[in-house]
């Protein structure tokens, strides 16, 4: 594991174990919501983890950014990452975050890709043998097209891999 993981880890779970149960959803939604404003506007990762700005001016583009939008645990916790300069953690904070968020209450995540969109009743199949597998109570799919599967699907979760598509079959046959 890197180091910014292992810090990331840290802070998520420091995270986790100060706050009250009824407020892990709504941080988790804050933590995804700051993660994509910062995936979506590069330069202001650039900006807030910039030692060449003030940090007053930093926390005023956070207050104005964030105030009244995330709950006061998150802000507090973006301002302690100001204040050390270490923003970018957000990224593997989350990460972690979500991680326990879903392993506490019995969520699976997984991705699927598949040749084209109109397959509803292989994704009920897939969530029926990752449930059983895994045990989840709550299954989470992320549907990706990739044309050039030809057919099939590929899944993927933390503890499972399987490429059932036509294109890895095509593959074998010809070595």
């Amino acid at each position: 594991m890197f180091l910014i993981q292992k810090v990331g880890l840290r802070y998520a779970k420091a995270l986790w174990s100060s706050i009250p149960p009824e407020k892990r959803e709504p941080v988790l939604y804050d933590l995804e919501y700051v993660e994509s404003i910062s995936r979506k506007s590069p330069m202001l990762v650039k900006v807030l983890s910039s030692p060449f700005y003030r940090i007053e001016i930093k926390r005023g583009i956070l207050r104005k950014l964030f105030k009244g939008r995330i709950e006061n645990d998150v802000l507090k916790l973006v301002e302690l990452l100001l204040d050390r300069n270490k923003f970018p953690l957000i990224f593997s904070i989350h990460y972690y975050f979500r991680k326990i968020f879903n392993r506490e209450y019995g969520i699976e995540e997984c991705l699927v890709e598949v040749a084209h969109s109109d397959v509803p009743e292989l994704l009920e199949k897939i969530e029926r043998f990752i449930k059983r597998r895994t045990g989840a109570s709550k299954l989470i799919i992320k549907e990706k097209i990739n044309p050039e599967l030809i057919g099939g699907f590929i899944l993927y979760t933390d503890t499972y891999y399987v490429d059932a598509s036509i294109k890895t079959q095509l593959q074998k046959y010809r070595s």
